[in-house]
């Protein structure tokens, strides 16, 4: 585990580890593996919250079964040719 900041949606680690060092603003450290430090990358929160307003507002679709989720992509693909 590394002890990150994430302050204004930018990432930060101390000194000497290739990221930008910026502190402004409210800033939370949590303990992130370093391995996941992409999640909590400007774009990534970014993909997030596009993804939270897609469920908000019901831009999205349920599948009883993985066939049916597969029909349906293999069905937009013939649509898009």
């Amino acid at each position: 585990m590394v002890t990150a900041f994430a302050c204004n949606e930018t990432m930060v680690q101390p000194a000497g580890t290739g990221w930008t060092k910026l502190l402004s603003g409210a800033c939370s450290f949590p303990d992130i593996n370093i391995e996941q430090a992409y999640f909590w990358t400007s774009d990534w929160q970014a993909w997030e919250r596009e993804a939270e307003e897609d469920l908000v507002e019901g831009r999205y679709a349920d599948f009883p079964d993985v066939n049916s989720l597969l029909n349906d992509l293999h069905a937009a693909e013939t649509d898009e040719e």
